[in-house]
């Protein structure tokens, strides 16, 4: 049988692999690509699995990159934020007793001409339906979809890469100047390229354990409490991806397109808390009825209604820190895992396709590229991993503290709507001109989030070692009245909508970084404010917050390069996260 030629071959017709085909294709259409998977394409429509809620980078790069705009619309769910339903140590599990963070009405700053749920959009994916529909559009864009075929050995050629192929009809070789690795696992890339990819890996051990179930659940609802039902639009509370949250583990709740509802748990999986040493074929039923006893008033919710069997694993926090080189790529599952807990995995996807994807059409077009060129991709891309591995690591015990966790949940969305999504959505982040004169502000966006979480991890240390509770004024947390987080919210409609041009984003980017800078000293306010501490009165170096006072002047808090005083507003926006407010 003769050796089949393409310019990119992509292992793996999941999510990543599909997005990837079809970028490369409307960039470049005469490209010659094959996506090869073993399972058939393009796939089953009913088949659902997890993935399944997206943030604002993954959704802007399927409706606006990919062209899916009109499917993501009609066929999935537009989501209406992500909502957290925080546990007080010692008080209760049920709805009526949380404090509920997230989007509630409409904000009043929102622009006239935008709809609930705000614009830009993101979505509660249905897998199943999208990736049919990814398969379709790479399909009609000149795809070859290869199904049932397993990679059974890869060869380097001068060319580029020889793949053996095998499935129901024997064993066919291709060949490609390119290889995409969307494999899942990642082994074909550590095979090809080996210690260079740089696997990182994050100390930050959980399982998960996941299922669905036919019908919705709307925790907003499960109150009789008037006070919970009138806080919150409940035409589009559903819409959440909720997160129902308590000391070492954090449930999941997310509605999808077809009627259904995804349930998960995700658990800390240091020491032994009853499931750690359960064996794989155990740890999906161990979950579950770990779930029910944690959660007593979801597993009452969850009881009569027919479910799929659960599913498990114990995921490790890893990354490919270098996932580009010449003519090979890891994107996807292959690329990194680090938690669900803000939905990252799909924005990664997207964030390395922006980075990647273009150096790879350069290549096909002749352009010559560079080690040089493919290493400032590579050190973006770590430069993303480094901020969630920040983000992530060690944030249990933070979000069991619930004025904490809704600090750090606001700094988190402040961070992520006024940098990553920015720069996402701007469609620009490949742009030279913002690479090159984003790179200092993208180290003081790093130092900023690194001291900010120390401090919050430091504080809820230091609170459960006590046992000492500051009693909560309030009893939920608006995102549309938080000022600091919407104000960069309300920046990316423009940006989405292509209405900005590289100065515009560097402008914004700018504004994020002022914006940080003040929302760490109000953060460094609040932890003196916890504690009984003066704050000072003088100036100070946002960049030198730290936990403990002794410190600050040997670590330049009283620095005057950058110092700044406390700014009012951000002041009121701290105290709202910090649940400082009147009784609610």
């Amino acid at each position: 049988m003769a050796t089949k030629l393409f310019d990119v071959a992509v292992i793996g017709g999941g999510f990543a692999g599909l997005c990837a085909a079809l970028h490369l294709l409307r960039e470049r259409p005469a490209t010659r690509c094959v996506v090869i998977d073993a399972r058939p394409l393009p796939g089953d429509r009913d088949r659902r699995g997890v993935g399944e809620s997206t943030s604002e980078i993954a959704a802007w790069y399927l409706a606006e990159r990919l062209g899916l705009r009109e499917h993501l619309e009609r066929e999935q769910i537009v989501k209406f934020g992500l909502r957290f339903w925080l546990r007080e140590p010692g008080c209760g599990t049920a709805i009526a007793e949380r404090i509920e963070w997230g989007p509630m009405a409409r904000p009043a700053r929102a622009p006239e001409r935008m709809g609930v749920p705000l614009e830009p959009h993101a979505y509660q994916l249905h897998r199943g339906r999208l990736e049919v529909a990814l398969a379709e559009a790479a399909g009609r864009a000149g795809a070859e979809l290869l199904g049932d075929q397993r990679v059974v050995a890869r060869r380097d050629r001068e060319a580029g890469h020889e793949l053996e192929l095998a499935g129901p009809t024997g064993v066919q070789t291709i060949q490609a100047r390119w290889v995409i690795d969307a494999s899942g696992d990642g082994s074909p890339t550590r095979e090809a390229i080996g210690d260079a990819a740089q696997d990182f890996a994050l100390d930050h051990q959980i399982a998960a354990a996941w299922w669905w179930v036919e019908g919705r659940l709307d925790p907003s609802s499960w109150s009789s409490d008037p006070k919970v039902a009138a806080r919150g639009l409940a035409l589009h509370r559903w819409r959440s991806t909720h997160h129902l949250v308590g000391d070492g583990y954090w449930a999941w709740l997310i509605p999808l397109s077809d009627a259904s509802t995804s349930v998960g748990i995700v658990v800390d999986d240091r020491g032994d808390r009853g499931h750690a040493q359960s064996q794989p074929g155990e740890l999906a039923e161990v979950l579950r009825r770990r779930l029910g006893e944690l959660e007593p008033e979801l597993a009452e919710r969850l009881r009569d209604l027919p479910s799929s069997p659960a599913l498990a694993a114990r995921p490790r926090s890893r990354a490919f820190l270098c996932p580009l080189h010449p003519r090979w790529l890891a994107t996807g599952g292959a690329l990194a895992f680090l938690d669900p807990l803000y939905s990252s995995g799909h924005d990664l996807t997207a964030l390395i396709h922006e980075l990647a994807i273009p150096q790879i059409v350069a290549d096909l077009d002749g352009r010559t590229r560079t080690n040089q060129t493919y290493d400032s991709v590579n050190r973006g891309f770590a430069h993303v991993i480094q901020h969630f591995a920040t983000t992530y690591g060690g944030n249990a015990i933070v979000l069991a503290d619930p004025s904490l966790a809704s600090l750090a949940i606001g700094w988190d969305q402040l961070v992520y709507f006024g940098w990553l999504a920015t720069l996402g959505l701007s469609g620009k982040l490949g742009d030279p001109t913002i690479a090159l004169a984003s790179v200092a502000l993208a180290d003081r966006v790093h130092r900023l989030n690194t001291r900010v979480h120390a401090l919050l991890r430091r504080g809820a240390s230091a609170r459960r070692s006590s046992g000492v509770r500051t009693p909560l004024g309030q009893r939920h947390v608006d995102q549309g009245q938080v000022g600091l987080v919407m104000d960069r919210f309300f920046r990316l409609e423009p940006l989405a909508r292509g209405g900005g041009d590289a100065p515009d984003v560097l402008a914004c980017l700018h504004e994020t970084v002022d914006r940080l800078e003040h929302a760490a000293l109000g953060l460094l306010e609040r932890s003196c404010i916890d504690r009984g501490h003066r704050f000072p009165s003088e100036p100070i170096d946002p960049y030198a917050i730290g936990f403990d006072p002794a410190r600050w002047a040997a670590e330049g808090l009283y620095a005057a390069r950058r110092a700044r005083r406390l700014d009012p507003e951000v002041q009121r926006d701290m105290a709202t996260l910090a649940l400082a407010g009147d009784q609610a």
